[in-house]
């Protein structure tokens, strides 16, 4: 009897019951300039936002257009905030000026803008319900408020 419930419990929790999960699509775009990598975190906590390592997905993407998309597999349904760094050097870093502004781009979902610093998760979050696409454009620099100048 006991097995019989704990298979039960386990094919319902697989099941869309439970939440759910599905893919996201990401699509970059204002990327500048056309070198490096992209390094991208999904994140579902306030309390972990902007620790790379505590994350909940993390990938990373070589650039080789002004635009660029990648599909994140088995997302669950929830809330997250997106972070994307234009790590043109592939050092795995943001890189800063001496006075802290950044030298490489970077990007938010929510097209959130922090001030003086980086914005918050409640700034950046969305709802993911198990499929869909989420529009990031990327902020080359915070003197041009973001916008891309093609050269």
């Amino acid at each position: 009897m006991n097995t019989i419930l704990i298979y039960i419990l386990l094919v319902f929790l697989n099941s869309g019951w439970a939440g759910g999960s599905g893919e996201m699509t990401i699509e970059i775009s204002g990327i500048k300039p056309i070198k490096g990598n992209l390094l991208i975190a999904l994140y579902d906590d306030s309390n972990t936002f902007m620790i790379p390592d505590s994350a909940y997905m993390k990938t990373k993407i070589t650039v080789l257009n002004k635009t660029e998309s990648v599909t994140l597999k088995d997302v669950m349904t929830g809330e997250y905030a997106i972070v994307i760094l234009h790590d043109t050097n592939k050092n795995q870093e943001l890189d800063f000026h001496s006075t802290g502004i950044p030298k490489e781009g970077f990007g938010f979902s929510n097209e959130a803008r922090g001030r003086q610093g980086p914005p918050l998760f409640e700034e950046a979050k969305f709802t993911f319900d198990g499929n869909g696409t989420v529009k990031i454009r990327m902020i080359n620099s915070i003197f041009n408020k973001g916008k891309v100048k093609d050269n």
